[in-house]
């Protein structure tokens, strides 16, 4: 197969390869639907006929349960009870009552009583019945070992004089003393056992009703002379699926009955449909073959290399490369085509070129922009407390805030972009000095872990917006806050820059609309700045995070990659 595809001239190749893809496909589709198909139509089957056997099923449940409540209602009697004891109650009182209690039963069954011999007592059939029946054996043995039960027997079980009955139920009847005075039993013949089950096992299936010795009590088709019956009997005995081209068999066992239900469905599939399905499908697949043959050549005699050649170009400019062309230097429609190719990735170079260019500009603008505005009202705030405490004390502090604010303001002012963690720190160090004259005994502060990255490269003044947060908004309410800085390396060459303190926390709207990248409000410029700076140094992947602690306070820290400065060999 790899030869059919390798040699050959790229129209030969072409060719091959649609004629084999388009079989291939055709063919399996063809199978994958026919087998699709024909389970579906398995699984529709089944699932009628589980559907079918469940309302079988429940006719014949609600004719027991029926049965099983007339019984029980007899057996409450007092009146009948005192019958069937020799009581001397008035026949036609016994009559009323049998009647009353089997009025919603009588078209479908017939019922009598029977005295503990075995002797005919009531009925409510006219037809002839039985006199006596033998309490040694058959129904009555049956009702007598279940004590208050409801027992339910097939026609052959015993011998009857009235051959119509198909089915019969009986339960004995006790009196208080809990002996037993007599018993009820209820009959159904064929004819009345077709009624009640007519139009719910389907027209163009086979009902089976069966005792517990799988004798048939019951066929829809009682002119049927092959009965599958005896087949099921033996295929359950030695838990062997039966197996027939033209049915399928599903059998359901009534617990509280002991009888058994089979259902027999014509097959959606026999040998003949699958066949025919087969035949046409091979008449599809010939004709699609001889349409595919056709298509394939003509569109493969159409293509070449130009296909090929603009295919690698548009790859290639996928990749990135933007210096592409094709030049195929033809006058047809391909010629065209690549043309167009070719002005195209001209016309998106040079807007890529302005584009990259014009986004590295707006980034330069952005980031010195939001330097140049990080904090410039703390500057306010010094210049007024160097002014009230030179009115107010004349102390030498007055000398140091003027250093450390001088020092700060040429850091804001200075054209370097990038500077070391050790100097950074140096000028966290001189704001520090300041806050703690503005704000004496409110907080101590401490660095840790920085003795090791002091030569690592950071976008300037972006731990002072950190530290200044958790003065004013973390310890507002303290007078003798802690504010810790910790510096540490992160898997992935990271590092991170936290700010701690034990105030008051940040409120969780701020964390929430801070890790939506919202806009910055209620003062806290500074964080949303020293944010976007990160990003747009580093990308979307890093920045600032806030959160705050399990034991109290918050803490702000930085995550961007680990950049040293380069010495000279």
């Amino acid at each position: 197969m790899k030869l059919i595809f390798t040699r050959g001239t790229f129209r030969e190749k072409l060719f091959s390869s649609m004629l084999f893809t388009t079989l291939t496909t055709l063919m399996l589709c063809s199978s994958l639907l026919l087998i699709v198909f024909s389970s579906r139509m398995e699984d529709s089957a089944r699932q009628e006929a589980d559907t079918l056997i469940s309302v079988v099923s429940s006719s014949i449940s609600d004719l027991r349960d029926s049965t099983e409540k007339i019984g029980s209602k007899l057996n409450r009697n007092s009146l009948v009870i005192n019958a069937m004891s020799g009581g001397g109650a008035f026949p036609q009182q016994t009559y009323y009552e049998l009647y009353n209690a089997t009025s919603g039963l009588r078209d479908y069954v017939q019922f009598y009583l029977y005295d503990t011999n075995g002797a005919l007592q009531y009925s409510t059939s006219s037809a002839g019945h039985s006199r006596t029946l033998p309490t040694n054996w058959g129904i009555l043995l049956a009702a007598a070992s279940h004590h208050g039960e409801l027992v339910f027997r097939g026609a052959d079980a015993f011998s009857y004089p009235d051959r119509d009955a198909v089915l019969y139920a009986a339960r004995s009847i006790v009196n208080n003393s809990g002996d037993a005075v007599g018993y009820f039993v209820a009959n159904l013949s064929e004819d009345n056992l077709q009624e009640l089950l007519e139009g719910k096992f389907g027209s163009r299936n086979t009902l089976y009703i069966t005792d517990a010795f799988m004798r048939t009590i019951y066929c829809s088709r009682p002119a049927e002379t092959d009965s599958p019956v005896p087949a099921l009997r033996s295929a359950m005995l030695s838990n062997t699926p039966v197996s027939s081209d033209e049915y399928n068999y599903y059998m359901r066992h009534e617990p509280t009955s002991g009888l058994y239900i089979i259902l027999r469905q014509p097959k959606a599939f026999t040998r003949d449909t699958t066949r025919l399905l087969r035949t046409v499908a091979s008449f599809l697949v010939l004709g699609s073959i001889a349409l595919c043959v056709f298509v394939s050549f003509n569109l493969s005699r159409q293509l070449s290399d130009p296909i090929g050649k603009i295919t690698s170009a548009m790859a290639e400019v996928e990749k990135g490369s933007l210096d592409t062309r094709v030049n195929l230097h033809r006058s047809d429609e391909l010629g065209q085509l690549a043309d167009n190719f070719d002005n195209m990735v001209e016309r998106l170079k040079t807007y890529m070129d302005k584009l990259i260019q014009g986004q590295r500009d707006l980034d330069e603008a952005q980031i010195r922009m939001m330097q140049a505005q990080l904090n410039p009202h703390f500057l306010c705030n010094t210049l007024d407390t160097m002014k009230w405490i030179g009115k107010m004390n004349g102390v030498p502090e007055i000398s140091n805030i003027s250093m450390d604010l001088a020092d700060i303001l040429r850091a804001c002012i200075s054209t370097d972009e990038f500077v070391l963690l050790g100097d950074e720190l140096e000028l966290l160090n001189r704001y520090i000095r300041i806050q703690r004259i503005r704000f004496p005994g409110r907080f101590t502060y401490a660095a840790r872990g920085h003795e090791k990255y002091i030569d690592c490269i950071v976008p300037k003044l972006i731990l002072q917006p950190l530290v200044e947060n958790a003065i004013l908004h973390g310890l507002a309410d303290r007078d003798n806050g802690s504010i810790v800085l910790s510096v540490s390396e992160q898997p992935g060459s990271l590092l991170r820059i936290a700010v701690s303190d034990d105030g008051s926390g940040i409120p969780d709207e701020v964390i929430r609309r801070f890790a939506q990248d919202g806009p910055a409000r209620e003062g806290r410029l500074g964080l949303y700045n020293v944010n976007l700076i990160l990003k747009k140094y580093y990308g979307t992947d890093f920045g600032l995070h806030l959160r705050n602690n399990p034991e109290g306070g918050a803490t702000v820290y930085a995550l961007l990659p680990i950049t040293r400065r380069e010495t000279d060999a």
